[in-house]
């Protein structure tokens, strides 16, 4: 199963430099995405969504 990756091409890091303010994946999550497994990915935007959630409150 191929999931694609959440990256909204509006690139920017957050001033920690730790994460993406666009699609809140961590730089290791990014740098990583092509080599984790279908669970794996669905795990981390599982996350990217309680992670945003975070962020607008």
């Amino acid at each position: 199963m191929n999931i694609n990756s959440p990256c909204l091409g509006i690139c920017k890091l957050d001033t920690n430099r730790q994460s993406c303010t666009s699609c809140f994946r961590t730089i290791y999550e990014i740098e990583n995405w092509l080599n984790f497994s279908s669970k794996q990915k669905k795990k981390i935007i599982k996350n990217l969504k309680r992670r945003k959630e975070k962020n607008e409150n």
